[in-house]
């Protein structure tokens, strides 16, 4: 069974918007309301981040930020960041740390995540399939 909830508000003020210390801000505070036993995940959200996300490989905690800090870096849509960073947390790695195994048009490549493509390729498809279903 999946159940979807809405806990609380972060208190993120003071961190300012580098997304590492976002993320570690968010998993220092998170556990007193989840059960890491049963997969829970945690994604917050602020206004402000160093880029669109990040997240803890194959963790339970994501930070998506509704813009970038920085004028280099585009803007994803909200759902294209969350996906991306959801698949971290199931063990999926950007393509440029895939080995090469990651060639085709997928979500965990910035370019593509950028333009809005909200699909993975059979690689890190077969990678984040695989750790949703273990035992």
């Amino acid at each position: 069974m999946y159940i979807l909830e809405h806990y609380n508000k972060w208190d993120a003020s003071g961190i300012g918007t580098n997304l590492s210390q976002l993320l570690d801000d968010l998993a220092n505070e998170a556990p007193s309301y989840i059960d890491i036993e049963y997969n829970d995940i945690v994604i917050g959200w602020v206004r402000w981040g160093s880029n669109n996300g990040m997240a803890y490989l194959d963790g339970h905690y994501a930070v998506c930020a509704e813009a970038p800090d920085v004028w280099y870096w585009p803007n994803w849509q909200d759902d294209i960041a969350v996906q991306h960073e959801m698949s971290h947390l199931f063990g999926a790695q950007d393509t440029v740390e895939s080995c090469g195994n990651c060639n085709d048009e997928c979500i965990m490549d910035y370019w593509y995540a950028w333009q809005g493509y909200a699909h993975w390729e059979w690689y890190h498809r077969s990678i984040i399939d695989d750790n949703i279903w273990r035992q």
